[in-house]
């Protein structure tokens, strides 16, 4: 198993536990509003056009080939996103978003490719940058649902539950809790995350440490831990940071 992969999936996790939207319900409306100010004041958060963290990861579990390394992602509206994973044994894996279009490249000592990604996996990497930027509330402007669907105790804290969907393929099950709007816990069909301690940056609270369990392959649970040591916001970007490498950008 790759790290790419259990990374990927905690990518999604990640994003997914940062930010949705709220339905025309009162009481729906109620936590998502208590999430928000978790994360800061409305002006902070409805400043936000870029986000950029950094920071390294660490697989272990059963997999053999558990690995450390450093990683990057930066997301910037309205729909841009980059990651970047360089994992000890120097493989280098670079993900782009750009509107409508998305792309990975690889390089591993001299040998490099690049994979263009189909129109599902543009979706999700669009869906993860939309989340990542605007803090639980909007997604139901692109077409997305959200659905307050009870309360559940996790891990010892009386939480609400709530299942964000931007289609039947992209789904998120969190769990706030009650009292003070702390994302607790967030589930996908990839895994589990949760998060620990926390990083302020221009008034927006970011986790510090995200532990996240997968399955590898061969069905196995695997622990992906990210830590972060910085977060940057409203840091802005060139536009061709994000576009489709060329090929002679990958010959240098």
């Amino acid at each position: 198993m790759r790290a790419s992969f259990c990374l990927c999936s905690v990518l999604v996790l990640f994003a997914a536990g940062l930010h949705a939207a709220a339905a025309p319900n009162a009481e729906l409306d109620a936590v998502i509003t208590r999430a928000r100010a978790r994360l800061g004041a409305e002006e902070a958060l409805t400043a936000v056009k870029s986000v950029h963290f950094e920071g390294t990861y660490e697989t272990s579990g059963e997999a053999a080939d558990s690995q450390k390394g450093t990683i990057e992602m930066i997301f910037q509206k309205p729909f841009q996103h980059r990651s970047i994973i360089v994992s000890s044994t120097g493989r280098e894996e670079v993900t782009g978003l750009d509107g409508l279009e998305s792309w990975m490249r690889v390089k591993e000592g001299k040998d490099q490719r690049l994979t263009l990604y189909p129109k599902e996996q543009t979706k999700t990497l669009r869906a993860n940058t939309w989340q990542a930027l605007e803090f639980y509330r909007g997604v139901d402007r692109i077409g997305g649902t959200v659905e307050l669907v009870g309360e559940e105790t996790v891990d010892g804290v009386l939480c609400s539950k709530v299942i964000f969907r931007h289609d039947a393929t992209l789904t998120w099950t969190r769990y706030f809790d009650k009292a003070t709007g702390r994302l607790v816990l967030t589930e996908t069909a990839q895994g589990k995350t949760r998060e620990e301690g926390e990083i302020i940056a221009d008034g927006v609270r970011s986790p510090k440490k995200l532990i996240s369990t997968v399955k590898n392959a061969a069905g196995k649970d695997v622990t992906v831990t990210i830590t972060f040591n910085k977060v940057t916001v409203n840091e802005p970007f060139a536009a061709n940071l994000f576009t489709v490498p060329t090929m002679a950008s990958l010959r240098q």
